[in-house]
């Protein structure tokens, strides 16, 4: 679970960076369940410089095939 949740956190900062430099991760950051107990998701937020109240919720539900991530 440490690999997915990693790796999760790195695509999260990748598309922050892709959206320039306005934007920023915001923590906490949540590992959930899904509701069938085989995987593992993340809800991550990122938050503009601008406006700090403006936070954007990012749900990501990973899945492990092959011993590859996969999102």
């Amino acid at each position: 679970m440490d690999i997915v949740s990693a790796q999760t956190h790195d695509v999260v900062k990748s598309l922050v960076a892709s959206m320039g430099g306005d934007w920023q991760t915001f923590l906490p950051r949540h590992l959930f369940k899904a509701p069938n107990d085989t995987q593992h998701g993340m809800i991550a937020g990122i938050v503009t410089k601008i406006n700090d109240r403006l936070i954007v919720r990012i749900v990501i539900n990973p899945a492990v095939i092959d011993k590859q991530l996969v999102i």
